[in-house]
């Protein structure tokens, strides 16, 4: 049987064999007939060394935009990455390779060959893929069709996507074809659970079930809302619902129910629903097989509610400057008359008629007696506020009076109930402040006795939406229900990790039960992320889309056992509109066509590429599952996880991984679909993540390391060091003087354990050699490189950099300002790790040391120097060279002495020093001093202290060989190249009551025998006059000429101020010269902003 290793492993010989070449020739095109020397190919490849298929792939992935984006369509990228990813697997690991890895490997040769036209690799690698499909298909004990794009294309269905209803379906039986179905063998929804007729015959407006209580009193609605058996045949009996009838049942026949109940919901929260509940209530004539009204069956007894007179007002339904009813010729013009007359007739008109004519609230009293004789009354009020807020002056004030006194007369009367709505939102309430003000004094007047009442709750809204749209199952029906939930459930517990944890609960089955053939995901997506939009009204809009998509589904027969949010079709333009229209922004309908659904999208031209996808439109399924859920937010908050994208999507049977997948290669090229920490959304602006990813991949690698060095120059500051050196090039370059100073080696030559890195023969060239000679100063030097792998951190987050600073400055993008500010914001972020990045990375302190071996020879002393990043490389060196003494900014007086009684040759009465300082940065087995300023400090407290031993100091000798100057016990102030010098106690002792000779002075010996004395000078110099002027000049470039200029302020003028009562005249002079002229803006800024800061001389030519 042969394994996928084996499979990968021909597939990287057919690569060599038939794309080696063609690859090559569009190299050559490219970069020209050298270009293994200009192209981006694997370290480890060798000038002579041949390419194998891990180059090849390599190079296409490397140079796509240099040498393959004009000739190869941009999938075969993809294609090569995938392939590249199973080579990667098959070349470092000897284990067995997984299917969804293989497959991935193995379709991505089949893209690329095919991309490539090389026509027998293309079959010989569909080869492998068919042979792989096989033995998954045997894995799993399901036959599995070959995968070759010729059969996949005869196999998909044509489609039809229609821009007008078409004729009804038949209406289905259950049962017919119950055995059939697409996805292992389970019965499509569409046959075990059929749509209602009026979701069949294509009546999919949000009117369509948006309930109209004043036509269903009327006699007017269609027959689901105006005759109370097809009225409760479609309802589904919430916990809230039941409630009210059960409160109105009990009030309307003399029990201890609450006068008044108030519902308060925004649009769709079912308010006016259960108003007509209660109006159909009053109608029913019999409630036998009236099977929803059967746990009310002990309350309303066998009559029900007949004999109850209901009145019904909507404030829509009529203007308030219109007749609400004429009377034998005359008009009812207020709400208490047409209240009392519809309740209790002419003799009810007749006891308020004064009030009527008037305009005024008849009072609690008169309407008290209007129910006494009416008897049993139910008063339904709906969109009260509407009407309501359009009065003015005395009407508003009667009619909410009114209100007032209406409430309270029911509560004094038995069998009489009073059911108001009110809408949640201000919005609702009109959106003006009439509208507010109404709303706020019909709440307070409800809130006074209402009840509660609470709308369709948790998996109550599944049943009320299914109820509404689907026939009721029948035996055939509940058995196919079944057998797809058992398929389900199984799905989720054989995959626990692949899904979200509760699916693997036993609520879940029961969620899978009451929400049945609609997945619960869609409907909890639609009613929380959907639902809270404005213009979507809860649960009408979630019974309108899914009206939508149950018709567009039906209509091209689907095969799906469950709807699922992957299932909702967005090309049908029926359901594309239900989706656009709650959305803010035109973006939404270009996102559906461009990145979602349809034939021209992205996702289907993938499916069109990819065979991995093509079947099962994998893409499109994955693109909506994530639209449905992610869209009404638009951002990271409500991402969708990988688990919550396998729920949205897969089906029993199917690779669960494969949406991850697809979904991965369609963010990695769409516009609108972003991702953040492993979730997913669509945004209504474009993402800019992707142009950045590809920009930072293409970033050329010499640019990288001029940025990087760009950040080490900006990070030189801090901590005691004298000049900081940064990336010489060469580093023998580096200058002498007796100061230690920071050489920070360039990104090319990092440190590397296991000796022999590019970094330690670096440097210790550096301490042997300068320009050309031998250096002098070899204990001056300590050395800062980059940790290997670190550096490859840095460099991924300096190529981020590069890359988000060009979008902010690229012109052409013709970005929002939204997006520049987004493009700026991150480019400053990208600074920020990529300056975090170089901080760490350059952590390895490097030292010269003799030899353990071999005093003669040099070695380094290693040293790592954390950085968290917050302080420069300068300062986190420095913080770690005075840790471990690798330089000392304090010499002790004893330890100067200690020294001094080792290396002062004992012929020799005094020494220079200057030559003493020299001995301190030259010989790398003495201690390594901040500078010389260390050295004069421990001269001076050795002098000042004469307890014990002690030095003379002197600021030279007169022709006579006496000391001049000479001190002991006293404070001086050494200064170099002046010719002073240290005398040993004894003589200098001896001198303040007499004179003394000297002796030559020569190099101190190397503890445990002799040095070479050539480069202390043989005897000592004469002492010279020291000099008195210096005049120095250096040209800048425009470029780097501030950071040149601060470095000779740092390492020349404020040595120079050093020396007392130095004073100085320092001039800047500028020349700038343009062929083509200076704009007149630039010649009045310049001259304004040179006149601000001082300029004595200045003119344009």
């Amino acid at each position: 049987m042969t394994t996928n290793r084996e499979r990968v492993s021909e597939m990287l010989r057919l690569i060599e064999q038939g794309a080696a070449k063609k690859i090559e020739d569009q190299l050559k095109a490219s970069f020209g007939t050298s270009w293994r020397n200009s192209a981006r190919l694997p370290r480890s490849l060798t000038a002579a060394s041949d390419l194998d298929a891990y180059a090849w792939l390599y190079a296409i992935v490397h140079n796509w935009r240099d040498a393959f984006q004009d000739h190869l369509k941009p999938e075969l990228r993809d294609a090569a990455s995938a392939a590249l990813a199973g080579r990667n697997k098959w070349g470092h690991s000897s284990s067995e390779i997984e299917d969804n890895l293989a497959l991935r490997a193995l379709t991505g040769a089949v893209d690329l060959f095919k991309g490539l036209g090389a026509t027998q690799e293309t079959g010989k690698a569909q080869a492998l893929v068919d042979d792989l499909m096989t033995s998954i298909g045997k894995k799993r004990g399901v036959p599995v069709a070959a995968a070759s794009p010729a059969a996949a294309a005869l196999a998909k269905k044509p489609t039809l996507t229609l821009t007008s209803p078409r004729e009804p379906e038949p209406k289905p039986e259950q049962g017919d074809l119950l055995g059939g179905g697409g996805v292992e063998g389970l019965t499509p929804w569409r046959i075990a659970c059929p749509p209602r007729d009026d979701v069949l015959a294509g009546r999919l407006n949000k009117d369509v079930f948006a309930a109209n209580l004043a036509a269903a009193a009327r006699g007017e609605a269609v027959e689901t809302y105006s005759d109370a058996e097809a009225f409760f045949q479609a309802t589904h009996l919430t916990h809230g619902l039941e409630l009210v009838l059960r409160s109105a049942t009990k009030r309307l026949t003399g029990g201890d129910g609450p006068s008044t109940i108030g519902l308060q919901t925004n649009f769709g929260g079912g308010k006016t629903h259960t108003l007509l509940s209660l109006l159909h209530l009053t109608r029913l004539r019999s409630l036998k097989g009236v099977h929803t009204l059967d746990p009310l069956s002990g309350d309303l007894g066998s009559n029900g509610l007949r004999g109850v007179k209901s009145a019904v007002f909507v404030g829509t339904d009529k203007g308030p400057d219109l007749p609400l009813e004429t009377v034998k010729g005359r008009p009812i013009r207020t709400l208490w008359g047409y209240l009392a007359w519809r309740l209790a007739g002419d003799e009810g008109l007749e006891m308020i008629q004064g009030a009527e004519t008037a305009g005024t609230n008849p009072g609690a009293q008169v309407f008290q007696k209007v129910f006494e004789r009416a008897g049993p009354s139910l008063i339904l009020l709906d969109e009260m506020v509407a009407y309501v807020r359009q009065l003015t002056g005395q009407r508003y004030d009667a009619h909410i009076s009114f209100l007032q006194s209406l409430t309270e007369a029911a509560a004094q009367t038995k069998h009489t109930l009073i059911v108001g709505s009110l809408p949640e939102s201000d919005i609702e309430a009109g959106g003006s402040e009439k509208g507010k003000d109404t709303l706020r004094a019909l709440e307070k007047l409800f809130g006074r006795t209402q009840s509660s009442w609470q709308p369709a709750q948790g998996s109550e809204t599944y049943a009320v939406i299914r109820r509404r749209l689907f026939q009721d199952l029948d035996d055939n029906g509940e058995k196919a229900r079944k057998r797809t939930i058992e398929a389900f459930r199984k799905l989720y517990r054989d995959n626990k990790g692949d899904f979200p944890p509760n699916t693997a609960e036993k609520d879940y089955e029961a969620a899978l039960i009451e929400a049945y053939p609609v997945h619960p995901m869609l409907f909890d997506k639609l009613s929380t992320e959907w639902g809270g939009l404005d213009k979507f009204q809860r649960t009408r809009g979630v019974l309108s889309l899914l009206a939508r998509t149950i018709y567009a589904s039906y209509r091209d027969r689907s095969d799906e056992p469950l709807i699922l949010p992957s299932s909702l079709r967005m090309n049908d333009p029926e359901v594309r509109g239900s989706l656009m229209e709650p959305l803010e922004g035109p973006t939404w309908g270009s996102i559906i066509d461009g990145e979602v659904d349809g034939d021209t999208s992205l996702p289907a031209q993938m499916e069109l590429t990819r065979p991995r996808y093509r079947n099962d439109q994998i893409v499109r399924r994955a693109a909506r599952a994530v639209f449905v859920c992610t869209a009404p937010r638009g951002d990271s908050r409500g991402g969708l996880t990988g688990p919550e994208l396998r729920l949205s999507c897969a089906t029993p049977g199917e690779q669960v991984s494969v949406f991850g997948d697809a979904l991965r290669e369609l963010s990695e090229r769409a516009g609108y679909l972003y991702e953040a920490d492993g979730r997913y959304w669509f945004g209504s602006q474009p993402t800019l993540n992707k142009l950045a990813d590809n920009r930072a991949a293409d970033v050329d690698a010499d640019r990288v390391d001029s940025k990087i060095i760009e950040l080490l120059d900006a990070d030189r500051k801090g901590g005691g060091w004298g000049p900081v050196h940064i990336a010489p090039n060469p580093p023998t370059d580096v200058e002498e003087a007796p100061k230690t100073r920071l050489v920070v080696l360039g990104p090319t030559t990092p440190w590397a354990t296991g000796g022999g890195s590019p970094a330690e023969v670096v440097a210790l060239d550096a301490v042997a050699r300068r320009a050309g000679g031998q250096r002098k100063f070899r204990n001056a030097l300590v050395f800062l490189a980059a940790e290997g792998r670190a550096l490859d951190d840095a460099r991924r987050a300096v190529r981020r950099l590069i890359a988000w600073s060009d979008i902010a400055k690229d012109t052409k993008l013709d970005l929002a300002q939204s997006q520049i500010d987004d493009a700026n914001s991150r480019a400053t972020e990208a600074r920020k790790g990529a300056v975090q990045g170089v901080r760490k990375a350059w952590s390895k302190l490097l030292s010269p040391r003799p030899s353990a071996t071999d005093q003669a020879s040099l070695e380094l002393d290693v040293a790592t120097a954390k950085n968290d990043g917050r302080e420069t490389i300068a300062e986190a060196a420095w913080k770690k060279a005075i840790g471990d003494s690798f330089v000392l900014d304090l010499l002790g007086r004893q330890s100067l002495l200690d020294r001094l009684a080792v290396l002062w040759p004992q012929d020799r009465d005094d020494l220079e020093i200057d030559v003493l300082r020299d001995w301190f940065f030259e010989f790398p087995y003495m201690e390594r001093l901040r500078d010389e300023q260390v050295l004069a400090d421990a001269i001076r407290a050795a002098v000042a202290d004469v307890s014990g031993d002690a030095l003379g100091f002197a600021q030279g000798k007169d022709e006579a060989g006496r000391y001049v100057g000479l001190q002991m016990g006293r404070q001086v102030e050494p200064r170099f190249s002046t010719g002073a010098l240290v005398v040993r106690d004894a003589v200098a002792q001896k001198q303040l009551a007499a004179t003394t000779g000297a002796s030559p002075i020569t190099a101190p010996a190397v503890p445990g025998g002799p040095l070479n004395t050539q480069q202390a000078g043989g005897s000592g110099p004469a002492p010279k006059q020291a000099p008195k002027r210096f005049v120095g000049a250096i040209e800048l470039d425009a470029l780097r000429g501030l950071a040149k200029a601060g470095q000779v302020f740092e390492s020349v003028i404020n040595e120079l101020d050093r020396a007392p009562g130095t004073r100085f005249r320092i001039t800047l002079e500028v020349q700038a010269v343009s062929d083509g002229g200076f704009p007149q803006d630039v010649e009045d800024i310049v001259s304004d902003n040179a006149a601000t800061l001082g300029f004595a001389d200045k003119r344009f030519d």
